[in-house]
Formats: structure tokens, sequence, C-alpha cells
């Protein structure tokens, strides 16, 4: 199997479109699979506005070299007076 992604930026530069694509072997040919998404692209500054807004506190960036991942990855905490299930923008 071959996987890959193709990335078409939007004009606005806040949000692509994924195409995630999977060749698989059939025989003596190939079978396409494709998913399409939209995504949209936050800074960091957005993203800890959205869980500052969503309760949680304290939080914090862990970059590539300490944390192991590729990105980094955002932790906080849920404040006492937030909610016990707090959503991600766009979730319900």
């Amino acid at each position: 199997m071959i996987t890959f992604q193709l990335w078409h930026w939007h004009d606005d530069g806040e949000r692509y479109d994924l195409d995630h694509i999977q060749l698989v072997p059939a025989g003596n040919t190939w079978n396409v699979r494709v998913r399409r998404t939209t995504y949209r692209a936050l800074t960091q500054r957005q993203l800890t506005e959205f869980v500052a807004d969503a309760g949680f506190t304290d939080a914090t960036w862990h970059t590539p070299a300490p944390s192991g991942f590729h990105q980094p990855v955002p932790t906080a905490q849920r404040a006492s007076s937030a909610p016990q299930r707090a959503a991600w923008p766009g979730t319900h």
C-alpha cells in the first residue's frame, strides 16, 4: 500500500483541503481510495485562547524536542468551576 496526502490551501491562508490517498495493490492493478476533508490551521495563540475560553487554565506548549512528538502539543488544567466536559471549537 502506498499512502500520501495532497494539501490545497484556500486563498484566506487559514484553511486547507486535504486529500488522503491510498493506492492498494489488487493483482496486476491498483485500487485507489481517497478521503477528503477541510482543516482550519490554527495558530498557537488562537488555540490557547480557545482553551482558555473553554475554562482551562495554565496552558503550556510542549515543543517537539522534549515531548518527542513531531509538532507542539498543548496541555492545560481544567479550572474547578469549568464544566466537566468542554467542547473543542466546532464540536458539540
